[in-house]
């Protein structure tokens, strides 16, 4: 959406380059997410974090696109605010409901859906190593046995 004084708002058309961009800033940035997410999720996090990936497994061995567009969505709005950075998830929340109509129209493709889930899964098998890292830390920690 485009405001401009005396002109009021209009919907803005994005081309396929600015698509293009704003893809690739985007996954940078929840790159970034992840990572933080994988040293800051906090257990009911995790616990939330599982139960949406599982859902998002669920949706796309149903071959229900729609459904899993929108358990992906709360993947992704988990992982954002695991990272402990408000600002970013804010950011990677804004950009991301400006391309999702275009992530969306792109899941129909075939296999692209079956794709996505893949890095998905990397993503949780990421943040499940990095909370289990900070937990046998914390213990070695609380037992006595820190470095």
């Amino acid at each position: 959406m485009k405001v401009e004084s005396r002109r009021g708002a209009t919907v803005t058309k994005l081309t396929v380059p600015q698509i293009i961009e704003m893809m690739d800033v985007l996954a940078h940035l929840e790159e970034l997410c992840a990572r933080l997410a994988a040293k800051n999720i906090a257990a009911n996090e995790l616990t939330a974090f599982k139960e949406a990936h599982q859902t998002c497994i669920d949706r796309v061995n149903a071959g229900k696109i729609d459904e899993y567009y929108r358990a992906a969505k709360k993947f992704h709005e988990i992982i954002y605010r695991a990272s402990g950075n408000s600002f970013l998830a804010d950011t990677c929340a804004d950009l991301r409901n400006r391309v999702f109509p275009y992530l969306r129209y792109q899941l129909h493709r075939p296999g692209r859906a079956e794709t996505c889930l893949s890095e998905q899964q990397r993503i949780a098998d990421a943040n499940w190593r990095g909370f289990r890292r900070r937990q046998r830390a914390l213990r070695a920690t609380t037992c006595g046995f820190s470095n």
